[in-house]
């Protein structure tokens, strides 16, 4: 359980500084450049999201946007394959739990 609790705090630092980019971007802008929010601290890896896409992911504060290959199938499930990255959502347990109470759109 300690594992999983830091994995979602890893990736939760991603959608922090994402939230931010986010919020820096214009409405009008088509897609905006994120980081991956994979659990890995190494990781810096720039992902191209539709505006409207990124939106829709934040509306599920169990999700989470993950370059191909930086998913954990032990702590989520991939709900959402796209050319770029993947979209996966947390399964339930400790890992969901903290992943909704960091969630800052939560």
């Amino acid at each position: 359980m300690l594992r999983e609790v830091r994995v979602v705090r890893n990736e939760d630092r991603a959608r922090q500084t994402n939230e931010g980019i986010e919020n820096l971007s214009p409405d009008r802008a088509a897609t905006i450049q994120i980081f991956c929010e994979c659990a890995s601290n190494e990781c810096l890896r720039l992902l191209e999201v539709p505006h409207d896409a990124y939106r829709a992911v934040r509306a599920h504060p169990l999700r989470f946007i993950v370059a191909k290959g930086h998913e954990l199938p032990e702590f989520e499930r991939t709900v959402s394959e796209e050319p770029e990255y993947l979209v996966v959502e947390k399964h339930p347990g400790a890992a969901a739990d903290v992943a909704e109470n960091l969630d800052p759109r939560n």
